[in-house]
């Protein structure tokens, strides 16, 4: 997890970290030189986002106190304070164990929203743009329960409002239909 972690913000960076950075257990706050603001941005319909960002499908918070570890806070925290707050994350995305069986609903949604708050308290300057995914499933392909799944995620996100909502893994859905209309 480590190595993916130190990745995404080695590709934030723009090559600002050394080979140390990557050292195993190496925290991200290793000696490095100092990072440029993220300067490519691109245009998602009307939101504005950072051309790189994190995904969050490997993150879990630590077994022992259900918080982030220091290295997702280091990452979260600079990623900001370089202006590249993009931090997509799932509804279905949770442990390692869980989310490969399916069952780790909302867990990494509750952990990006402490690392988000967390960077708040921090000030940091550029709030992060949060994108979470919806999972169709065969009890779940109506527009109401896309609503009712909506309405969860960002409740463990602890928004207002979803920057960006997406449909994960869409044509699974599609194909169910199709068998079911046959």
């Amino acid at each position: 997890m480590r190595y993916y972690q130190t990745a995404v913000l080695h590709l934030l960076s723009a090559g600002a970290f050394t080979a140390h950075a990557f050292a195993p257990g190496a925290l991200l706050s290793s000696p490095v030189a100092e990072a440029p603001a993220i300067s490519d941005w691109t245009q998602v319909g009307s939101l504005t986002v950072p051309s790189v960002g994190c995904g969050t499908i490997a993150w879990s918070a630590d077994k022992a106190t259900g918080r982030p570890g220091p290295e997702l806070e280091e990452l979260v925290s600079r990623a900001c304070e370089k202006g590249g707050g993009f931090l997509d994350t799932g509804e279905r995305y949770g442990s390692h164990a869980k989310t490969a069986f399916g069952m780790g609903w909302g867990e990494t949604e509750r952990l990006v929203q402490q690392l988000v708050r967390d960077a708040d308290a921090e000030g940091v300057a550029t709030p992060p743009v949060v994108a979470t995914k919806f999972t169709p499933s065969p009890w779940r392909t109506t527009a109401e329960s896309v609503v009712e799944a909506c309405e969860e995620s960002r409740k463990r996100l602890g928004v207002d409002s979803i920057d960006l909502y997406q449909i994960q893994m869409p044509d699974i859905v599609k194909v169910r239909r199709v068998e079911v209309l046959r």
